[in-house]
């Protein structure tokens, strides 16, 4: 599983001109299910070599540009260890891949630009982070609305005894490394006094190696992260806390007694109650600028608006868009400067706001029916 982050939907979004490949497809995680998903990416390469050579590249340059996608083809083990949706894009920089546990259409786009609509659910809260705090074990989820899978930090020590070392002599409480050049956490030496003051201290200087790994892995992004644990390991990790976007709300519960499904059912409700709120405020927002020259519901005007850095938030519903491709593989072609389809319009109005520093959210569904809404700077 990889982050898909803003920073890189950003990334995608300033990378224009020139020729660009966008592929998405949903993926399986097991079963015989897995034997078909390569034969279906070979597929959508073969339409997309065929677009490129049509839109008058040679076939040497087409190759080339989906050499690494072919690669991937060809993968076996690759194939074994995905996730819920792989989506890749391939521009003159070169090919991003990532395996998302959200469901992703299948799509394949040529075009001077990435088309964006299908990993923009991903700018919001819905996707979060569970970071399960014991002394026993320390465990980072990734989860989405549907899904949750554990990843491997490795600037992230995993137990208590990884950062202090159960059979040393324990004379002092100084943090000395294991051994010379060693990288990740420090392994300290301590004596618990009777009182279980220096248990206290070690315990806050574990939840400190965890929380600089987690800042130090998660620097620049802005997942929110819900903690979980018993009341006093939460508390000792919000005293030490680095990464700015933790939830105010937590599971409080021994999470060595929950599988990462069971955590994820718990912290589901924070991050669903974050998002409610974050709606109904955009969406307040929006109706009340109505009529003031300060938002805007017009596709064409929401469009001119982000490429000329007016859009503070662009709201979007992408019902039906992207939804899968032609019986016939067909190939979508990216329109130029001017897009008159409505989900073209969309998706290069949300790349035009990400690039100019505006937020955008995906909501189900908007005031009035209509599928955009723009709250403007100015």
């Amino acid at each position: 599983m990889d982050l898909l982050t803003r920073n890189e939907i950003e990334g995608l979004a300033r990378d224009t001109g020139g020729t660009h490949v966008t592929l998405c497809m949903p993926t399986h995680r097991a079963g015989p299910e897995t034997e078909g998903d390569p034969i279906r990416w070979r597929n959508l390469l073969s339409g997309v070599e065929a677009q490129l050579v049509e839109t008058g590249l040679s076939r040497a340059e087409a190759q080339e540009l989906l050499a690494e996608a072919w690669e991937l083809q060809r993968d076996g083990l690759a194939w074994q260890h995905m996730s819920d949706g792989l989506a890749v894009f391939l521009s003159a920089s070169g090919m991003r891949l990532y395996r998302l546990p959200v469901s992703l259409p299948e799509l394949a786009a040529v075009g001077e630009r990435f088309v964006l609509g299908p990993v923009l659910p991903l700018l919001g809260d819905e996707h979060f982070l569970v970071l399960a705090l014991s002394q026993r074990q320390v465990r980072v989820l990734d989860g989405s609305r549907q899904r949750v899978e554990e990843l491997h930090l490795p600037q992230v020590p995993e137990s208590f005894d990884e950062v202090f070392a159960p059979d040393e002599p324990r004379s002092d409480s100084m943090a000395r490394p294991v051994s010379p050049g060693r990288s990740g956490p420090s392994v300290y030496y301590g004596t618990a006094g009777p009182d279980g003051t220096e248990r206290k201290v070690e315990v806050t200087s574990f939840f400190r190696e965890v929380a600089d790994g987690v800042h130090d892995h998660l620097a620049g992004r802005s997942l929110t992260m819900v903690l979980a644990g018993l009341p006093e390991s939460v508390a000792a990790y919000r005293s030490v806390n680095r990464y700015a976007h933790v939830a105010d709300h937590a599971v409080e519960f021994n999470p060595d007694d929950l599988s990462a499904e069971e955590l994820h059912d718990r912290a589901w409700p924070i991050i669903q109650a974050r998002l409610a709120e974050a709606d109904l405020r955009a969406t307040d927002q929006l109706q009340q600028r109505l009529g003031t020259g300060k938002a805007t519901t017009d596709r064409h005007e929401a469009l001119r608006a982000a490429r000329e850095g007016r859009v503070d938030t662009l709201l979007l519903t992408m019902r039906d868009c992207w939804a899968t491709l032609e019986p016939d593989g067909h190939v979508l072609r990216l329109a130029g400067e001017e897009p008159t389809d409505r989900c073209e319009m969309l998706d290069a109005a949300a790349a035009a706001t990400l690039t100019t520093g505006g937020t955008v959210r995906v909501l189900d569904e908007l005031p009035e029916g209509t599928d955009i809404g723009a709250v403007l700077r100015y």
